[in-house]
């Protein structure tokens, strides 16, 4: 019996090839921890000489330089929307992620992951807020949707049906998450957890 935070058979193959991705991406720290995977001992090599040739290799970073390259060309400038919109809509341009972004810098953090995975997702999101808010009051507290960057690591699980027309249509997610929370009075632990979305409720594992 899997539990929830068991990934997905489809998510397990996309992921054996993204552990090559994540340590060109780490670079010379990411490399010298995976050892022997990516700089395997020569032939009657002993265990120090190994150790000390690894601490002298270095990588060099030419897939980091390149999704740079790639991600630069696009948001060399700033993203215009075209058009009226109303307030609420320009309140998402200015910041999509209510984290302080504008939607030049998201996009940019969206096709960053993008050109590394081959995808990424985005889930519009919406507070919590109390029962019984008016809309005025929902305006004055600053109650939005709010776009989310979801990266393909994360997404570890999911499922759809085939509508009566033939389009596939998602019915459930489960994302990863990490939680920093206080552990005592100085010190903080990271927590992790598994959102679960269906069509009409969500779960926190």
């Amino acid at each position: 019996m899997s539990n929830v935070n068991e990934p997905s058979l489809a998510y397990k193959a996309m992921s054996e090839r993204w552990e090559l991705l994540h340590d060109l991406i780490g670079g010379t720290a990411r490399m010298r921890e995976a050892g022997k995977t990516w700089l395997p001992m020569e032939p009657r090599e002993e265990a120090l000489a190994y150790e000390n040739r690894l601490e002298r290799s270095y990588l060099y970073g030419a897939l980091s330089d390149t999704i740079d390259k790639i991600v630069s060309k696009p948001f060399s400038r700033p993203t215009i929307v075209r058009g009226e919109l109303p307030d609420a809509m320009q309140a998402i341009v200015d910041d999509p992620s209510m984290q302080g972004l504008d939607f030049t810098q998201f996009s940019r953090e969206v096709f960053a992951d993008a050109a590394l995975h081959g995808m990424a997702h985005i889930l519009v999101d919406f507070p919590r807020v109390g029962e019984g808010l008016s809309l005025a009051e929902e305006r004055a507290e600053e109650v939005r949707p709010y776009f989310v960057h979801v990266s393909p690591p994360d997404l570890i699980g999911w499922r759809s049906e085939r509508q009566t027309g033939g389009r596939e249509r998602l019915t459930e997610i489960r994302i990863r998450e990490y939680r920093t929370e206080a552990d005592g009075a100085w010190g903080d632990k990271q927590t992790e957890r598994v959102r679960v979305l269906r069509d009409t409720e969500w779960q926190l594992w």
